[in-house]
């Protein structure tokens, strides 16, 4: 399933690209706009699909290497080298997965948000600068 979506994802880019270059798009700012945001959006994900795919294939590739008549030697790098893959791959599927997570809407709105001290004196004034910094930062 998640590669069925990512393949959704990656056609879909490439729609996007495609439909961005078109003349009578690029010139229509009401047009462009929402598909530039989109493209945008999703281009995270195809990057990350397209680092995939090629880790995925180069650990086929390597794992060929295996069946021919090789050295020992050559083995224990081959199989390091496989190792090295896996953990790439497995790394990419994990961040994948985020990124296909649901968005949320609220995220590109600002807010306002106002500190102060309450009652309480010196301590109540300290601890509204120490929650100003941590939400500054």
């Amino acid at each position: 399933m998640l590669i069925e979506k990512l393949n959704e994802i990656e056609k879909r880019y490439q729609e996007l690209s495609e439909l961005i270059a078109q003349t009578e798009i690029v010139t229509d700012p009401k047009k462009l706009e929402p598909l530039a945001r989109e493209h945008a959006s999703l281009e995270d994900t195809y990057t990350k699909y397209q680092q995939y795919k090629k880790v995925n294939s180069s650990l086929e590739d390597t794992r060929k290497m295996l069946d021919g008549n090789i050295e020992d030697d050559m083995k224990q790098m081959i199989g390091e080298e496989i190792t090295s893959l896996e953990e790439k791959r497995d790394n990419l599927v994990k961040e994948l997965q985020l990124l296909l997570m649901p968005k949320d809407d609220n995220r590109s709105r600002n807010a306002i948000v106002e500190i102060r001290a309450g009652t309480g004196g010196d301590e109540a004034g300290l601890f509204a600068a120490d929650l100003f910094r941590m939400y500054s930062r």
